[in-house]
C-alpha cells in the first residue's frame, strides 16, 4: 500500500509539473500586455510626494501622477465690507493688522475705498503679525455685507532645486496651491525639463509692499517680483497640453522718500530706483523651450504702484542730477502664457485668461527746481502670449479678453517725465518675432511692432491639431478618440477602451509633435502576440491557482482512501 501511494504521489506531483510548466508557457500568449508599466516611473498622488521632488525625490525623475493633487486650505482670515458715504470700508478681523493695501492705496488699519477707485480685477494686500498676506477679487464681490476670506500663509514650499526631469500630470490636476511671498511658482527653475498632460489650479502671488526713507542724500531701492504657476525660469523645456486655471500675480508698492538733513545740504537726485515686476501664467522667464497645445483660463496681472517724495527746505537746497538723470524706473511685464520670452516656440496654444498689466508712479517734492533730467520712467507692458517677446515663434494660437485697457499707466512728477504702455494681443514688446496663423481679438499685435504676422485676424480659422489613435487587436481595430487642444483634460488619459488595460484603466497617451511641419503623429498600439513582457502578478497568480486547484484535488482523493 505503501508503495501504491508513493507511486500514486510521484504521479500527482508529476501531474502537477507538467501543469504547472504548461499553464506558465500559455499565459504570455493569454495576457494582454501592461502598456502603463514604464521603467523608472515614478507615481505620486499627494502633497507630501509632489513637496518631495527635489529632496527625497530625485529632481531629474520621470513623475507620473495618478490622481488628482489636493493641498489643503490654507489659514484664513475675513475681510468685512461695510458700506460708508465715502466708500466701501474694509476691516479685517484680526488685532495684529498693520497695514492694509488695495491697488496701491495703504492705511493702517481699516481702509475706506470709493467705487471710482476700484479696478474690475483687484489685489488686496494685508499685513499682520509681520506677515504678507494677498489675494486677487473681483470688483462684484466688493459690496456692502460681504466677507472677503482672505489667505494667512502658504500652503507650498516651492521646490528650490533646479528640476531636469518630466511631470506628466496624466490627465490630473494639482489643486489648491496658495503661495504668498517675493517669488511664486510650484519650481524656481527647469533645465531640460518636460510638462504635459497637467492642469494647475491654484494662487500663486509676488508681492513686495516696503516703506524706505530717513535723512538720505541718496536713496537706492532696486527690487524684482516674479510670478508664473509652473516655473519661474525655464530653459530648453517642453510644456505639452498644459493648462493653468490659477490666479497668478507679481505686485509692487513702494513707499520712498528723502529728506534733506540740514538746508545746506545738497539733495542727490541721482537717487535711482528701479521696481521691477513680471508675471506669466506658466513661466515668468523662458528661453528656448516649446509651448504645445497649452490653455489658460486663469488671470494674469502685474503692477508695479510707487511714491517717492523728495523732501526739501524751500529756497536753500540745489539739485544734483550730474550722474544720472533718472531717479524713478518702474516696469510693469504681464504675459498671458509667459512673462519675458527669448527664443521660445507657440503653437496650438489658448489664452482666454483676463491680464493686466499696471504701473502708477508719483514724484513729489516740496521745493521747485531747474532739474533737467528725465525724473520718471515708467513702462507698462502687456501681451495675450508674452509681455515681452525676443527671436520667438508663435503659431496657430490664440487669445481673448485681451484689450488695451488692460494696461494702466499713471505717472505724476512736476517736471520732466517719461512714460510708455506696450498692449499687443501676441506680445506687448516684441523684437525679431514670427507670428502665423493666429486667430486674435484685437487689431494690434504687439506693441512695438517687432513681429511679422502672416494670417492674424479674428476671422482666421485656426486649425484644430488632432493626432489619430488605432488600437490594433487579433479580433479587429478600436479607434481611441483624439486629442483636440482646446478640449484641455478631456482627452489626456483615454479611458473609453477598458480593453486596452486592465480593470478598464486609462493609458496615458504621448504622441510625437512634428515642429517642422506643425503636426501630431499618429499612433498605433497594437497587441503583439509574441510578446513575453507579463506583469508579476500575472506570473505568479495564475499557477497558484492551478497548483491550488490540483493539491485540493490530490487532498480530497487521499481522504478517500
Amino acid at each position: 500500500m505503501f508503495i501504491i501511494n508513493l507511486y500514486g504521489g510521484l504521479s500527482y506531483m508529476r501531474m502537477l509539473a507538467v501543469l504547472v510548466a504548461i499553464s506558465m508557457l500559455t499565459v504570455p500568449f493569454l495576457m494582454v500586455p501592461d502598456v502603463r508599466a514604464a521603467s523608472g516611473v515614478i507615481e505620486i498622488s499627494s502633497p507630501e510626494e509632489l513637496s518631495a521632488i527635489g529632496t527625497g525625490f530625485p529632481s531629474n525623475g520621470h513623475y507620473r501622477l495618478t490622481g488628482d493633487i489636493v493641498f489643503p486650505t490654507a489659514e484664513t482670515m475675513d475681510v468685512n465690507v461695510t458700506g460708508t458715504p465715502d466708500g466701501l470700508r474694509l476691516s479685517p478681523d484680526a488685532s495684529d493688522v498693520s497695514r492694509v493695501c488695495l491697488n496701491g492705496t495703504v492705511s493702517s488699519g481699516d481702509m475706506v475705498v470709493k467705487e471710482s477707485s476700484l479696478r474690475d480685477v483687484n489685489i488686496l494686500a494685508i499685513e499682520h503679525d509681520g506677515m504678507l498676506s494677498a489675494s486677487v477679487i473681483e470688483r462684484d464681490s466688493l459690496f456692502d455685507g460681504a466677507v472677503l476670506e482672505i489667505q494667512t500663509g502658504s500652503n507650498f514650499s516651492r521646490i528650490e532645486r533646479q528640476f531636469t526631469g518630466t511631470i506628466d500630470g496624466a490627465g490630473y490636476a494639482i489643486r489648491g496651491i496658495r503661495m504668498v511671498g517675493e517669488a511664486s511658482s510650484m519650481f524656481a527653475d527647469m533645465r531640460g525639463a518636460c510638462v504635459r498632460n497637467l492642469t494647475v489650479d491654484g494662487m500663486f502671488v509676488s508681492m513686495d509692499i516696503s516703506d524706505e526713507g530717513g535723512s538720505l542724500r541718496l536713496l537706492t531701492y532696486d527690487r524684482t517680483v516674479s510670478a508664473s504657476a509652473v516655473a519661474m525660469h525655464a530653459r530648453d523645456t517642453l510644456f505639452e497640453r498644459v493648462v493653468s486655471d490659477s490666479s497668478v500675480c507679481s505686485y509692487i508698492y513702494v513707499s520712498a522718500s528723502v529728506e534733506q538733513g540740514d538746508p545746506s545740504d545738497t539733495l542727490m537726485m541721482e537717487t535711482k530706483c528701479e521696481r521691477n515686476s513680471v508675471c506669466g501664467s506658466l513661466t515668468a522667464y523662458s528661453e528656448s523651450c516649446r509651448y504645445l497645445s497649452c490653455t489658460v483660463r486663469g488671470d494674469c496681472i502685474s503692477s508695479v504702484c510707487s511714491s517717492t517724495v523728495f523732501d526739501t527746505l524751500a529756497g536753500t537746497a540745489e539739485l544734483n542730477t550730474d550722474s544720472r538723470d533718472r531717479y524713478n524706473i518702474s516696469e510693469s511685464v504681464c504675459g498671458g502664457l509667459i512673462g519675458s520670452s527669448d527664443s521660445d516656440s507657440v503653437a496650438f496654444c489658448r489664452i482666454y485668461g483676463d491680464m493686466r498689466s499696471d504701473t502708477e508712479d508719483t514724484v513729489t517734492m516740496t521745493a521747485d527746481t531747474d532739474d533737467d533730467g528725465v525724473r520718471c520712467d515708467s513702462r507698462a507692458i502687456c501681451g495675450g502670449v508674452a509681455g515681452r517677446m525676443a527671436n520667438s515663434s508663435v503659431y496657430a494660437s490664440e487669445t481673448a479678453h485681451m484689450t488695451d485697457a488692460d494696461t494702466y499707466n499713471h505717472v505724476n512728477m512736476p517736471g520732466k517725465e517719461r512714460s510708455e504702455i506696450l498692449s499687443g494681443q501676441i506680445a506687448g514688446d516684441a523684437k525679431g518675432s514670427v507670428c502665423t496663423m493666429t486667430g486674435i481679438v484685437g487689431d494690434t499685435v504687439s506693441g512695438n511692432g517687432g513681429c511679422s504676422s502672416e494670417n492674424t485676424s479674428p476671422d482666421t480659422e485656426v486649425p484644430a491639431n488632432v493626432f489619430a489613435v488605432t488600437v490594433s487587436w487579433d479580433d479587429g481595430t478600436i479607434a481611441v478618440d483624439g486629442f483636440r487642444p482646446y478640449m484641455k483634460g478631456d482627452g489626456m488619459r483615454c479611458t473609453s477602451a477598458g480593453t486596452i488595460t486592465p480593470a478598464g484603466s486609462g493609458i496615458v497617451l504621448n504622441p510625437t509633435f512634428d515642429w517642422q511641419t506643425m503636426t501630431y503623429g499618429t499612433m498605433d498600439l497594437s497587441k503583439d502576440t509574441d510578446d513575453k513582457e507579463v506583469s508579476l502578478d500575472a506570473i505568479v497568480l495564475i499557477p497558484a491557482l492551478i497548483a491550488a486547484a490540483l493539491f485540493a484535488v490530490v487532498a480530497v482523493r487521499s481522504l478517500r482512501r
